[in-house]
């Protein structure tokens, strides 16, 4: 269909105001011409949302396509993403969190390789974004269907980061793939699993990265207990 977006983008809305901006005119920013930009707020107490209406402004070339859901209620990561899932209408669809960024380019990139190789699965590379510099983390997927990589998951894992791997989306509808509610962390694991169980082509693209914000404290540390370890 021409006319839904090559790629929908979801992004979770949760006290992020130190770092939205720089994520959201990241997103903006992006080449690629045909983006749907789902930000999600998971009723946010800070002005996280304010900071993006004011940034997307700059873009208005992104309004038709940019939008902010709000959820009813606090639900947690898990429900946001889910949330973004189902509201997406992009041929593709991949994730990104409020305090991260992306290379400007990333998302043409993947697409592209995305069509050439006719993939499920597009993997690319991660910058840690550390107080003392950053690092580099490239784990090139094979280029394999998904079975086989799951069947060789102990010997080899992957990052199962939603962030850094664009999914087609018709794996989330023609299977009914959600992520499950409640299970906030490592809640990925238990949605990439899935999907690469029916990824019948997972490809890798080099040299455009995901960039993963070491630096909020707060994201990394919040609420880390048995609770987590049970969701785990």
């Amino acid at each position: 269909n021409m006319g839904e977006p090559k790629v929908t983008v979801v992004i979770p809305v949760y006290n992020v105001a130190t770092y939205i901006e720089k994520c959201a005119t990241s997103l903006f920013e992006q080449t690629l011409d045909s983006l749907e930009i789902l930000f999600v707020d998971d009723c946010s107490p800070d002005h996280s949302v304010e900071i993006i209406k004011k940034t997307l402004k700059k873009y208005p070339e992104r309004n038709s396509l940019t939008r902010i859901i709000r959820m009813p209620s606090n639900s947690g990561q898990a429900a946001v993403r889910r949330q973004g899932i189902i509201e997406a209408t992009g041929q593709y669809i991949i994730h990104c969190d409020g305090d991260d960024w992306v290379d400007s380019d990333l998302y043409e990139i993947m697409y592209n390789k995305a069509v050439k190789d006719n993939a499920d699965v597009v993997g690319c590379g991660f910058i840690y974004e550390n107080q003392k510099g950053f690092e580099v983390y490239e784990k090139e997927l094979p280029n394999i269907d998904g079975k086989s990589l799951l069947r060789s998951w102990y010997k080899s894992t992957y990052h199962m980061s939603t962030c850094n791997k664009l999914v087609r989306r018709s794996i989330y509808t023609k299977y009914g793939i959600l992520p499950w509610a409640e299970l906030n962390m490592w809640e990925d694991n238990g949605l990439l699993t899935r999907v690469f169980y029916y990824a019948k082509t997972i490809v890798y693209v080099n040299d455009c990265y995901y960039h993963y914000n070491r630096c909020n404290m707060k994201a990394m540390t919040s609420g880390y207990g048995i609770k987590q370890v049970e969701q785990m």
